[in-house]
Order: structure tokens, then sequence, then C-alpha cells
């Protein structure tokens, strides 16, 4: 029955490699989408798992970009008990390069996030690793007292052929190259990509006054007691102020990663969908073709289980081919997605499975009603017609 329903599917390559395409595109689907949720999710998990700061933005702003606050309140966190260092920035974005539209370099991100740092008030911290940021694999990092100087990312490097001691324009501001980060996490790269400045030339980009910043980086003296600073913190500038720790990141990246675990759902039920509204066809047009086949096999003493299994091991056929070959695509082009945009997937042995299982159930499901249909046929009548 096995070596029927594989020369039945063979017979008919055309509405086969058909029905095949569009389980594995499913397939595929799901598996890139997969692959690049666990992946940022991994990501995210090293990235914040390694914080030890706390950052402070305004009251309700939401987005470093959008937080303005007084630099006067520098003082106020530094004489808290526990607090080693209090770093300003300011985050802005740029929409031009060198005179260009970022949009038509084809990185696909209309902006580039800009962060500025108070070199004289990182050169206090313990830790020089700040949030979000990258090592410099080439040149040098900031130091106290540069001007107009900039660390870039590598994509920004190989798409506008920079190098060290290159001159660069972001808006109608200039700078020098000095450094270079290494890979960034895939939530970076995601966000299009991030430079750093010291942070009057960030002042310049965003058009703030002298006396504003964005936020404040706080670095605690003893990294092991930095809940209970954090609670300090938010009880005496509870008003003033929103404070961020690594599980409040991880928290709300957990919400978009759910929203995201939500859009694969719909996703998975449209492919599967369409994937076995295709087999069904397939399936349905080879019972209409093979009437007299099955009238004669009928005749022959074959039951109407016997029928349903034949049918039924064609469309389980597709779903195996359509797992293996849908699962292969998808980790080309999920592997694909990571060396062009360096966004970092993860496909596990468990989602191979799960991509297969899909194929699987998928094809028997819409095998179901032609292996039926095929079973109730009357062996008179088929061989009649």
């Amino acid at each position: 029955m096995h070596n029927v329903a594989l020369r039945n599917l063979l017979r008919r390559k055309s509405r086969t490699v058909l029905s095949l395409a569009a389980l594995m595109i499913g397939v595929a689907a799901i598996i890139v989408l997969v692959s690049l949720v666990e992946g940022i999710e991994g990501d995210a998990q090293n990235l914040f798992g390694s914080l030890k700061t706390i950052d402070v933005m305004e009251k309700g702003a939401g987005d470093q970009t959008l937080s303005r606050i007084d630099i006067s309140y520098v003082n106020k966190l530094e004489n808290v008990s526990g607090v080693n260092a209090v770093v300003p920035e300011i985050y802005t974005v740029v929409f031009s390069i060198d005179g260009k539209s970022i949009m038509e370099s084809g990185s696909g991100m209309p902006f580039l996030t800009v962060l500025g740092v108070d070199l004289h008030k990182r050169a206090l911290m313990r830790s020089d690793k700040l949030p979000f940021i990258p090592d410099v694999e080439k040149g040098r990092d900031l130091r106290p007292g540069d001007k107009s100087k900039i660390i870039i990312t590598e994509e920004i490097a190989k798409t506008y052929k920079k190098v060290l001691g290159s001159r660069i324009k972001l808006g109608e501001k200039g700078f020098e190259v000095v450094g270079v980060f290494g890979p960034s996490s895939s939530m970076m790269a995601l966000a299009g990509g991030i430079v750093m400045v010291p942070i009057d030339d960030a002042r310049q980009c965003a058009g703030l006054p002298a006396g504003k910043v964005g936020m404040f980086v706080i670095e605690p003296s003893n990294p092991e007691k930095i809940d209970k600073l954090a609670t300090a913190l938010k009880f005496k500038f509870s008003d003033e102020f929103d404070f961020f720790m690594a599980s409040d990141y991880t928290s709300m990246m957990g919400d978009m990663l759910g929203e995201l675990r939500l859009l694969l759902f719909f996703v998975g039920a449209i492919s599967g969908f369409i994937a076995g509204v295709g087999i069904m066809n397939t399936m349905l047009m080879s019972v209409m073709e093979r009437t007299k086949e099955i009238g004669a096999l009928r005749a022959m003493g074959w039951t109407g289980g016997d029928v349903v299994r034949m049918i039924l091991f064609e469309s389980l056929f597709l779903g195996i081919f359509g797992g293996i070959f849908g699962g292969i695509f998808g980790w080309l082009i999920s592997s694909l997605i990571g060396s062009s945009f360096g966004i970092l997937t993860r496909v596990s042995p468990g989602l191979f499975a799960l991509g297969f299982v899909f194929a699987v159930f998928v094809s028997v499901l819409g095998g179901l009603y032609p292996a039926f249909r095929a079973s109730r046929m009357n062996p008179i009548e088929a061989l009649r017609e």
C-alpha cells in the first residue's frame, strides 16, 4: 500500500510539486519567525543579564530619545548612599549620513541612533561598560576631552566605506572616526545600530540647551545591592523619574516577544489553512481521476478502510517530504537573514521537529475528506465511470 501511494504521487508530478511548495513555504515561514524570536530572546537574556546599572529617565517619557532631564540632578543622585557614579547621556536620532538620507543606503532603517556620553563622569565608573553598547573592536574608545570624535558600527563602516580617521557627517554635524564597534546585539541590529559621541556633540545633534540631558546611568557601589539602591532611588525621586533595571527590560522584552509569538500563531494558522486546502484539492482531484481504479480495487476485495489508508498514505508522504524540505529551506533563509543583517537566529532540533510535525499534521488533515469520499464510492458505479 505504501508503494501504491508513492507511485500515485509521482504520477501527478505537477500537482504534487505545487502542494509540496505550499507546504514548504508554510513550514519555512514558521521556522524563520520562531528562530528570530528565539534568537532575540537568547540575545536579550545575555544582554540584560549582564546589566549592573540603573537607567534614569524623565517621568512618563517612555523612551530614551524623548526623555529630558535637568543636569543639576547629577549632584542629587550622586549624594544617594550606594551610588558610585552617575553618567549623563543623550540619545537622539539622525536621518542622514554624509548629506544623504539613510533610507537610500539600503539598510532598511530610516534613521540612526546617536548616543552622547559624558566622558568625564564615565571615567569615574569602575566598569566602562555602558548598557546596550558593544565593545570597540577597531581603533580606540572615546576619552575625556574628545570633541567631534565618533565610534561607528561595522555596518556603517562597510556601507559608507569608512576607516579609522575618516570624516563622517551625521545630519549637520561632522565627526572623525576613532573607533569601530564589534558585532551589535540582535536588538540593536533591528533598531538600525548605534554610534557613540561626546555628550556635547550629541546635544548639538539633538538641539538641546546646555542645561539638559536625556537620561542618567547610575552605577551602584555594590552591584549585589542594586535592588536596594533602586528602591531608595524610587522612594526619593518617584515623582521626577522612572527607573529601569535589567529585570524591567527583561519584562518589557517578554511582553514584546509574547506579541510576536501571538503573531506566529496567526501566521501558522494561515499557512496551515493554505497548505491544507492545497493538499485537499490535490487529493480530491486524484480521487476523481482514479474513480475506475478505486472501483477496481474495491471489486478485488479492498475495503473502505483500505482505500482510506491509501489516500492518507499519499497525504502522509506529502507531509514528510514537505516537512523535511521546508525545514531545510527555513534553516537556509534563517541563516541568510542572520549573516546579512547581523541578527541572531536560533534553529534548534526542536524547531525542526515542530515544523515537521506541523507539515505531517496539515497533510493528513487535508487528506481526510478525500479519503472518506473515496471510501464511500460504490464499486459498480465507479467502474461504469
